[in-house]
């Protein structure tokens, strides 16, 4: 049988797609699993901050707020770093038009 689609003027492919170069797919996976590893990280910064917050204004303790206030430019920081991180990777890894 010939190798065109039903209307007969097309060849059908039967290859597979080819796969990424390897090195470059284990380089992106290693630069998701270490963006996950920041956040997961910054999320628990962020839930201790929570609850030292809540401790701060039941207890009406004024010293632990500034604490966390002070703490909070260490979470802010660490979520810009986070976000250029981010676009860096997308720029990186965008596909190159043609």
């Amino acid at each position: 049988m010939d190798d065109r689609d039903n209307r007969g003027d097309l060849p059908t492919t039967t290859t597979e797609p080819k796969e990424a170069h390897p090195h470059i797919v284990k380089s992106f996976d290693e630069q998701i699993a270490n963006l996950k590893s920041s956040m997961m990280d910054m999320g628990g910064l962020v839930e201790s901050q929570v609850e030292r917050a809540v401790s701060a204004l039941r207890g009406e303790d004024v010293e632990l707020a500034r604490e966390v206030v002070e703490r909070d430019e260490t979470v802010n920081s660490l979520d810009v770093q986070l976000d250029e991180e981010i676009v860096n990777l997308i720029a990186l890894r965008q596909p190159m038009g043609g």
